[in-house]
């Protein structure tokens, strides 16, 4: 259930949000809308880990609830000014993909985050506790510096406002994957805690360029349908389960998050080389 609320609120939040701001601050606006989105983080770690530092499992589930709730509330109050009853044809939005070559590039990398990148957040905890075995709080503290750098970057992303958002779609997950390699080599925590936050910074200005791309480059009637599409790229990442799984059988936490940054960097260069390094410098403004 959380995950079909979660797909219809992303199919027409960010289009809703981007319909209600001039073109030009649409980058800005997304941006701001990541920035509170992955504050979350930085505030969950800290809550759940201070919650389970006292063993309080129901508790944290009935303060689960009650955000759900009063999330609820807060949807039902909101009116989507510009939805119409009329129903778009899947076909049109294939037709739209296809003779799009940025919206290609996107929805194909898309899958590559959530298989590859997404799971390591939730090995973020096991990874410290088998490197540093820390406590509950502790672990609750660093885990959420990944967060404060996400929340960080959705900021600057909103007042630097970047043209070039194809290229720094792309160069964000590169970077995003050669940190989560890079730290499962360290054994220095603070070195640790600094490349969360240089990842979360990353994972931010991924999203909020995917998202903004999506926008720009989609006609006005087929958006919503395709972040629809989108959705289904990003729901994909149960394949990310499997891969996790599979590699667990044979690996420590650290070396399972060694060998996912290693499948996404060797799918990210193929990607890369079928559409062409000249493709995200002549186009990376779209």
């Amino acid at each position: 259930c959380s995950g079909s609320l979660w797909s219809v609120d992303f199919s027409f939040r960010r289009r809703m949000l981007g319909d209600s701001l001039p073109k030009n601050l649409v980058s800005a606006g997304i941006s701001f809308d990541v920035m509170s989105s992955h504050a979350t983080r930085l505030i969950a770690m800290l809550i759940g880990g201070l919650i389970l530092t006292y063993e309080s499992v129901v508790g944290l589930f009935t303060l689960l609830c009650i955000f759900y709730t009063i999330s609820g509330l807060l949807l039902i109050r909101t009116t989507d000014r510009k939805l119409t009853s009329e129903k778009t044809p899947a076909k049109k939005v294939f037709l739209q993909v296809r003779s799009n070559n940025t919206l290609m590039v996107v929805l194909s990398i898309t899958p590559i985050f959530n298989i590859f990148v997404l799971p390591y957040l939730a090995l973020i905890a096991p990874f410290l506790l088998e490197r540093f075995s820390v406590g509950e709080l502790l672990l609750g503290s660093f885990s959420s510096v990944e967060g404060f750098g996400a929340m960080v970057g959705g900021l600057a992303l909103a007042l630097i406002n970047p043209l070039k958002r194809l290229l720094v779609f792309v160069s964000s997950l590169f970077g995003l994957l050669i940190l989560i390699f890079l730290m499962t080599n360290m054994n220095n925590l603070f070195v640790v805690t600094g490349i969360l936050f240089f990842a979360g910074i990353l994972s931010s200005t991924y999203s909020a360029m995917q998202s903004a791309i999506i926008y720009l480059n989609s006609k006005p009637s087929l958006r919503s349908s395709t972040f629809s599409l989108l959705t289904i790229g990003i729901g994909i990442g149960l394949f990310g389960t499997i891969n996790v799984s599979w590699l667990a059988q044979s690996n420590n936490v650290a070396g399972v998050i060694r060998w996912m940054a290693l499948e996404g960097l060797f799918l990210l260069f193929m990607i890369i080389s079928i559409f062409g390094f000249k493709h995200f410098i002549s186009r990376s403004a779209s």
